[in-house]
């Protein structure tokens, strides 16, 4: 029997932690059909602070660094498992408070203007998904297929 595909899907959000427009549903859904057809999916998303208020269950599975803007960011690597009926999706969040932990909302600052570095936020976060697809962070886990949605 050839070996399972795994799958990640990177996203800035999805369903059922975030989500402020159909990119959430398709980056929810699509994994967990995907999930139901037999192939090990998981999905990764920033660990925005409301994110981190609704995961339970939750621990740091890896911690590395990536380096972008001429800093180095310090990543957490946060793993949950969802219980959904007949699939096995694993959620794994980037964790960068200095990125993430933001009031007001994922997008856009109190102002509703977006924040001022969402481009650099998305390119280390991009970076960060990197490390893991590549198996670069020690978890024994390497993607053979990964889907970018949206900022990424």
């Amino acid at each position: 029997m050839p070996k399972c595909l795994n799958i990640l899907f990177a996203s800035s959000e999805a369903v059922p932690f975030i989500k402020t427009g159909g990119l959430a549903d398709v980056s929810g859904s699509l994994p967990k059909a995907l999930s139901h057809l037999g192939l090990a999916v998981s999905v990764i998303i920033p660990a925005y602070r409301e994110v981190l208020a609704s995961v339970v269950d939750a621990k740091v599975v890896s911690q590395f660094s990536v380096f972008g803007f001429g800093k180095i960011y310090y990543v957490k690597l946060i793993e949950a498992r969802v219980p959904i009926p007949s699939t096995s999706l694993t959620f794994w969040f980037i964790d960068i408070p200095e990125l993430f932990d933001r009031p007001h909302g994922i997008y856009l600052a109190e102002d509703g203007k977006d924040w001022w570095d969402n481009g650099e936020r998305f390119a280390i976060f991009s970076k960060a998904v990197t490390e893991v697809a590549m198996n670069r962070v020690k978890l024994d886990w390497k993607a053979d297929v990964v889907a970018y949605r949206d900022w990424e």
